[in-house]
């Protein structure tokens, strides 16, 4: 396991699982949102390969834009879903309507999407995107 979040490193560590392996990426703490970004969050990340990448962003444009606030914040998960095999956007009916700052990436760039609590027709512009979604 590749992160750049200190919950998911607390996680992994509190939990039964010793085949489980995680590196963790350094950089800059963020404390808003306890991840690490930053230059050597980027150079940690562009070392690896992931088979899958689980991220979400803030807000989801009309036209299919991932939104992120911070721009530190957008590049790391832009650099995480550039290194994986799969990546998957997690996100709920509140992210909608609702852009960000900063551009992390198409809709279309991501494989998929897992959907909470959307409405109808911003379920049907995100699938109109061209991804795979699923409501959950």
């Amino acid at each position: 396991m590749l992160t750049n979040s200190v919950p998911i490193m607390q996680l992994l560590c509190e939990a039964e699982a010793p085949q489980a392996e995680l590196i963790g990426v350094g950089g800059t703490l963020r404390k808003l949102t306890r991840s690490f970004v930053g230059p050597l969050a980027l150079a940690g990340i562009e070392a690896h390969f992931a088979d899958l990448a689980l991220f979400s962003v803030k807000g989801v444009t009309d036209d299919g834009h991932l939104t992120d606030p911070d721009a530190l914040e957008s590049e790391v998960k832009r650099a995480m879903i550039r290194r994986a095999r799969r990546s998957v956007l997690m996100v709920d009916g509140s992210k909608f309507d609702r852009p960000s700052l900063s551009v992390v990436a198409a809709a279309a760039d991501v494989t998929s999407a897992l959907a909470a609590d959307v409405d109808a027709p911003a379920f049907k512009r995100l699938v109109a995107t061209g991804i795979e979604a699923r409501i959950v």
